[in-house]
């Protein structure tokens, strides 16, 4: 079931994400709407769909008859708290041998962290490549960049390529087209690649060690 977005639809919808404080593109990934399809939505452009709305109450606690209405509060009755970031079902690997997707991923569940911000997503790390900074198991917050033009070189970051992903600090290339995947452990070798080749990055903002936890 599709619903048509009228003015009042649309400044509720742009309401909730100025509230937010998030870019267009952050609030569309923490509530699982495409950001393209969101930008659209948020236009007016494209209807909203029943899917939406449930997402949207679901995983950014706003009130669906608000949303359509303007009645009652904005906020909805829901167990997972709006600062809550969804918890996938997704290993991103410390090594360079893991070629599943992002968009194979399923929610796993939700995690409220004060030091986690909203608009990022949570999964594990495995392999030892990243030793000590994170380490096998770890679980790690990223948010995904819209473009990697202005790289933070010697960060880390989850490199999405067309036959891998992997967990690396970035270093300059040997030329502008071309940048360096550094481990942290230094049994691990420097891998070259083009800029290119780069199909999502993401960057990781946290680490979260469940043996320093317990």
């Amino acid at each position: 079931m599709t619903i048509k977005i009228d003015e009042n639809v649309k400044m509720r919808l742009a309401e909730v994400l100025r509230e937010s404080g998030l870019t267009s593109h952050a609030y569309a990934q923490s509530v699982q709407i495409d950001p393209s399809a969101f930008a659209k939505k948020l236009s007016g452009k494209v209807s909203i769909t029943t899917s939406d709305l449930e997402k949207l109450e679901k995983f950014g606690g706003v009130s669906k008859e608000w949303l359509l209405t303007g009645n009652g509060s904005a906020k909805a009755e829901t167990s997972i708290p709006p600062s809550a970031v969804p918890v996938y079902d997704i290993d991103a690997t410390c090594g360079l041998s893991d070629t599943r997707t992002f968009a194979d991923i399923t929610v796993e569940g939700y995690v409220d962290i004060p030091p986690v911000s909203k608009g990022t997503v949570i999964i594990r790390a495995h392999g030892d490549s990243m030793n000590p900074t994170i380490q096998d198991n770890d679980y790690i917050a990223i948010r995904r960049l819209e473009t990697w033009d202005y790289i933070m070189f010697g960060h880390i970051y989850i490199i999405e390529l067309p036959d891998y992903r992997a967990v690396k600090r970035i270093r300059r290339g040997s030329d502008d087209g071309h940048v360096i995947l550094r481990s942290d452990n230094d049994n691990y070798d420097d891998v070259e690649i083009p800029k290119a080749d780069i199909r999502s990055l993401w960057i990781v903002e946290n680490v979260i060690s469940i043996k320093k936890l317990f």
